[in-house]
């Protein structure tokens, strides 16, 4: 007898969803989420440069520190409305989200899988790219990222990709939803960022 809640497909997607969020959790410091979560803090940043850059500004450079923060600088053109910084704070925490979101949706359809593969493997080629000719800090960062690189590689076989975008998407989420908590109310000191 069927709950008609969920297939079988359905069941399984949960169930890895619900896996991956307690073994991130779980292996939260551990050496191996390094780069996942190097990649959320530069998607985070992205997230605020591509929203400065909308609105008319110049954006400077992204830093991503490998003490898992960042920064995007930027600078206002004298003529523009000051108030950009209201768009643009918090253009980092609601792109970096809904982009884990689209790579847990994505990894539930072969089609959005392989899409959003190619995409984060785009991504982190440049990254990876950039870490190895610009200003990576050390030599294990370097390696690091480019181990996020080698990982998005696919063949025919989708289920494997479809598992890394979903557990990318995971840390992603939970790497934001820790960020957001961290910076408006665990944080006793109040700051104002000059440029974030």
């Amino acid at each position: 007898m069927s709950t008609g809640c969920c297939n079988e497909e359905q069941q399984y997607f949960l169930v890895t969803i619900f896996a991956y969020s307690g073994a991130v959790l779980l292996l939260w410091r551990a050496l191996v989420f390094k780069p996942f979560k190097l990649f959320a803090v530069a998607l985070h940043e992205f997230c605020h440069a591509a929203a400065a850059a909308a609105l008319c500004n110049r954006v400077t450079g992204i830093e991503v520190s490998w003490d898992e923060g960042g920064l995007a600088s930027y600078k206002i053109p004298t003529n523009r409305v000051r108030c950009v910084r209201a768009f643009v704070l918090p253009a980092g925490y609601v792109g970096s989200t809904c982009s884990g979101c689209v790579l847990v949706i994505a990894s539930a359809f072969t089609v959005g899988s392989q899409v959003c593969g190619i995409l984060l493997a785009a991504a982190c080629a440049i990254i990876a790219v950039y870490a190895a000719f610009g200003r990576a800090a050390s030599t294990k960062e370097r390696v690091l990222l480019f181990g996020v690189r080698g990982e998005t590689d696919f063949d025919a076989a989708t289920w494997p990709l479809e598992l890394f975008l979903l557990l990318v998407g995971t840390v992603n989420m939970i790497y934001c939803t820790y960020d957001i908590y961290d910076d408006t109310v665990r944080r006793k000191v109040a700051r104002l960022p000059e440029m974030h």
